[in-house]
């Protein structure tokens, strides 16, 4: 989590950051629990949930109200249905 964090924090190229969905999750993590505004607000916007049901797993996990209407939506929505373990 803290390798990705400071990825982020310390990239090496200032115009994009290529980092993973679990590198991207772990710096939510950590931006939402030490209150780093900016760096949590990137990571909300550059964060790609593979799915809508990991979408909503991160809404109820970290507070990100805006995401909730569209990961429910796309979850009844799909062709696929709901498993078991969504």
């Amino acid at each position: 989590d803290f390798e990705a964090f400071l990825l982020v924090l310390y990239p090496k190229d200032f115009e994009g950051h290529d980092l993973s969905y679990e590198q991207w999750k772990s710096v939510l993590h950590l931006s939402t629990r030490w209150e780093f505004a900016s760096l949590r607000k990137l990571a909300m916007k550059s964060i790609k949930p593979p799915t809508p049901y990991d979408q909503l797993l991160l809404t109820c996990a970290y507070a990100v109200d805006n995401w909730v209407l569209p990961a429910l939506s796309a979850l009844c929505t799909r062709a696929m249905p709901v498993t078991l373990k969504e």
